[in-house]
Order: structure tokens, then C-alpha cells, then sequence
């Protein structure tokens, strides 16, 4: 396939403040456009899949999963005006026939309950789990992997959870590690290549240089 930008191909809706306090998905941030381009390079990720996003944001990831040939997205976030910029981010890139929007907080098993009452397959019916550029708190990393934990527990041994992270505060990426393997899984690094680096640092003026040096992907599973 031929690689296209990222940032060509689609619209994003990011007209809210992205600096109101505590509403992290209104900005399109480094870690999830170097994921989604990570999509583009690799399209077998999604192709065919059934996708469940944690931390989805802008919802870039899923609508570049669903432009990639994923049968199913589910996108979702832990605040509500996320969700629905998200909502909207979908509905103008015309992919509502695949991208569905939910709520969902990491490690609130009401939250859980909520999502998996109208989607009962929402945690089962999945073959991969993205986010990206999630962890900018460190009290985010037990919530985040109490969730995932469970979605891959639920699964068979092929479903698996790829990570963008780029430290910050003070979320490094030996705490993620520790933080993979104190949950009970195992985790690979993804080999980007050095090009791969530059062009996401220079394609979009909203990924710092810094940050993309910084960037690594995980592959996670049970």
C-alpha cells in the first residue's frame, strides 16, 4: 500500500481550548499521530480487525484504522467533551458505519459495566487495543493496565495491545515497563526506523522534534 499522510487524509475537528485543564483529547498530541502513522507503514495491524481504543481523543487512530480496512472500532474516552469532539471528528470523516464513540474510564468497573451493558462484546470481540500518548499522569498507568489487563485476559494468546508512549511529567518509560510486567505481561519494542522518526517530526507542525526522539511503541500481551 502506499503510504499516504496522515494528516492529508483526514479532518480533525480540534477547535476546542487545548489548554482547558484536565481535557488532554482536544489536541491532536505526538504519540497518537505517531501511532496512527505506524498504522499506515504496518496496515495488516487493522486489516480485517476489530479495534477497541482506549484514550481515543481526537479519535485519529481509529478513523486511520478504519480508512485501513478494520471491520470495527470502538473509540473511546473518559470525558465526556472528548467524546464528543471524538463524535464529531468521526461523523466529518463519514466512517460512522465502522467508528462507534463511547465513555469509558480506565479501572472504574461501573464505567465497565455501562459500555459492556449496550456493547456485551466490547472486551471479547476485539483482536487489537490501541492508545496513544495516554500516560501523562502516573496515577493514570495502574488505570490504564487494570483495563487492559482484563480485555487481554479475556482474549486468546493473538490479541494484543500496542502502546505509543512519550514521557511526560513524570511517566517514564521504565515505570511503563515495570508497569506492564507487575500487571503480568510481557511487551516488545517496536523497531521504527529512523526516517520514520524524522518524517512524523516534520509532516506536522503539532509533533515536536523532542517528543517524537522520544517516542517508543509497545506491543503488549497476555
Amino acid at each position: 500500500m502506499e503510504e499516504l499522510s496522515v494528516a492529508a487524509s483526514l479532518f480533525m475537528l480540534a477547535e476546542m481550548d487545548a489548554n482547558v485543564a484536565e481535557i488532554s483529547g482536544t489536541r491532536l498530541w505526538t504519540g497518537s499521530y505517531f501511532l496512527s502513522r505506524h498504522l499506515w507503514r504496518h496496515p495488516e495491524l487493522v486489516q480485517g480487525k476489530r479495534v477497541l481504543e482506549l484514550g481515543a481523543g481526537t479519535g485519529i487512530c481509529s478513523i486511520v484504522s478504519s480508512k485501513l480496512g478494520a471491520v470495527k472500532c470502538l473509540a473511546t474516552d473518559g470525558d465526556e467533551a472528548v467524546v464528543e469532539l471524538l463524535t464529531k471528528n468521526v461523523q466529518v470523516n463519514m466512517v460512522e458505519d465502522v467508528v462507534t464513540t463511547r465513555s469509558l474510564f480506565w479501572g472504574d468497573e461501573p464505567s465497565a459495566q455501562t459500555l459492556l451493558d449496550e456493547f456485551p462484546g466490547a472486551f471479547t470481540d476485539i483482536d487489537i487495543v490501541l492508545a496513544g500518548d495516554v500516560l501523562y499522569k502516573r496515577e493514570l498507568l495502574p488505570l490504564l493496565f487494570a483495563t487492559v489487563t482484563k480485555v487481554l485476559t479475556l482474549g486468546d494468546n493473538k490479541r494484543v495491545f500496542v502502546l505509543c508512549h512519550i514521557p511526560r511529567a513524570d511517566v517514564t518509560h521504565d515505570l511503563v515497563q515495570r508497569q506492564i510486567l507487575d500487571s503480568g505481561l510481557k511487551f516488545e519494542e517496536a523497531k521504527v526506523p529512523v526516517k520514520s522518526l524524522v518524517d512524523a517530526a516534520n509532516e506536522v507542525k503539532e509533533c515536536p522534534v523532542e517528543d517524537v526522539e522520544r517516542a517508543k511503541l509497545y506491543y503488549i500481551t497476555k
